[in-house]
């Protein structure tokens, strides 16, 4: 595990057009994915150093053709990112599970940009409801 991202930052966690329920919302998208034997929750840093902008409109910009560079994701048309407030999100978690759950840069092997949402197989189900009910912005992907 990396270092820990302050709570003041934003993470973005892509969100395919299948992990989307008839109500719009992407709680499947914060599961982990069982057959790639996920540890964590991968998610892109919108305060790395690589990721330029003076608001968030412009780091997720930033951050878009970053991933695209680096062939990191690749984005269905109808794809979304799901923007995270680091604070935000665990404060809620910790409301509802009771526990501090990590976020940490992830750029081991990974583009520096690259981070981890950490510790959410336990009462994944609630966890993946809570972090989908703390999305401030769904953003496009592409």
């Amino acid at each position: 595990m990396g270092p820990a991202i302050a709570d003041t930052e934003e993470v973005i966690r892509y969100c395919s057009p299948m992990s989307f329920d008839d109500d719009g919302r992407c709680a499947a998208a914060f599961w982990l994915k069982t057959e790639k034997n996920e540890e964590y929750l991968s998610v892109f840093w919108l305060g790395c150093q690589v990721i330029s902008g003076e608001d968030r409109a412009s780091r997720i910009a930033s951050c878009r053709a970053a991933v695209a560079a680096a062939g990191a994701l690749r984005p269905a048309a109808t794809g979304k990112y799901a923007v995270l407030s680091v604070g935000r999100s665990r404060s809620e978690v910790n409301r509802v599970v009771q526990r501090w759950i990590p976020f940490t840069e992830e750029a081991a092997g990974f583009p520096p940009f690259h981070a981890g949402i950490h510790d959410t197989a336990t009462d994944e189900l609630i966890v993946a409801d809570v972090l989908q009910g703390s999305i401030e912005a769904l953003v496009p992907a592409k």
